[in-house]
């Protein structure tokens, strides 16, 4: 008597498993991929913000008055006939939740020349906190880049001390996705 082989396929059960297993593991997948494009924008805030510090922090320890080159406006500390004439004091950055401003100072001046107000970051991307040495502060922080001789001064609006450093906290509009920026009392600049 032949043997017939009975071929089997897969049971209606089994072809509902894999599916549920293939829609779970998609789903995952997508909502990685949408966290994704926050966490990158997020970080290239925080990277453009370290950038943005690292350039004053050189252009003070340069004793660099004019950020700007091709600036022709006289307010920016710098006399053409004697570049010596007005020495650079500091660079100034005062960051809170809702503003950015960087300007400088010079030793004869009284007044500060504003240079920056704000940065260019996309509107899904935000300060959320500021502090210092591990306080928070609902007002300001302050950095003062000044020369090679010099540390940068660290300051906030809430009364308390800074003796290590002040934070700046980026992030997104929902919260998922956060970076720190850190500015140290003797001028390291780090993202966390």
């Amino acid at each position: 008597m032949p043997v017939f082989k009975v071929q089997r396929g897969f049971t209606l059960i089994e072809l509902l498993i894999v599916m549920a297993i293939i829609g779970i593991l998609s789903t995952i997948i997508l909502a990685n991929y949408n966290n994704f494009g926050a966490r990158q924008e997020v970080k290239n805030a925080a990277a453009e913000l370290k950038s943005n510090l690292r350039k004053y922090q050189t252009f003070a320890l340069a004793s660099q008055k004019n950020p700007d080159p091709n600036a022709t406006a006289p307010d920016t500390c710098y006399d053409s006939t004697d570049p010596s004439a007005h020495p650079l004091d500091y660079y100034r950055i005062q960051i809170s939740t809702t503003s950015y401003n960087v300007s400088l100072r010079c030793d004869s001046e009284t007044t500060e020349v504003n240079l920056v107000d704000d940065l260019q970051w996309p509107t899904s991307v935000s300060i959320e906190e500021v502090g210092a040495d591990g306080v928070v502060c609902a007002g300001s922080i302050e950095i003062r880049f000044r020369s090679l001789s010099d540390q940068p001064l660290l300051s906030n609006s809430c009364g308390a001390p800074v003796t290590n450093n002040v934070y700046i906290r980026i992030s997104n509009v929902s919260g998922s996705a956060t970076r720190t920026v850190t500015v140290t009392n003797v001028g390291e600049i780090r993202e966390n």
